[in-house]
């Protein structure tokens, strides 16, 4: 607030201090939700291994955004990566298994097209 020649008080709303203290909390704010990592840790019962054509039990994955960063035992997967709690989200897949996906939408599980 600032008093001119009159002795009449003009507010200039909030004062410059504050906006800026505002301006760089919201800053702060944007920049935490925009950079921090999503992780989301998968616990099924069983990952199909397709090279050796087993099912491998106890074994997590753990996903960075949209890419799979560690495939291992629990304990593994927090040694070589360790995530903060509140910015790790737990998928429980009790009962269910993991295989990997074809490459492309069109192609065939048989070698040759019948």
């Amino acid at each position: 607030m600032v008093v001119n020649d009159n002795n009449s008080k003009i507010s200039y709303g909030v004062a410059p201090m504050k906006k800026i203290i505002i301006v760089i909390t919201c800053f702060i704010l944007f920049a935490h939700a925009t950079f921090a990592a999503d992780y989301t840790l998968l616990r099924p019962a069983y990952i199909v291994d397709v090279e050796k054509g087993t099912l491998i039990s106890g074994q997590n994955i753990l996903i960075a955004g949209n890419k799979i960063i560690a495939i291992g035992s629990e304990v593994d997967v927090q040694q070589s990566h360790p995530i903060p709690l509140e910015n790790l989200k737990s998928i429980d897949l009790s009962g269910l298994t993991i295989l990997p996906g074809l490459m492309d939408a069109h192609s065939y599980v048989l070698p040759s097209p019948l």
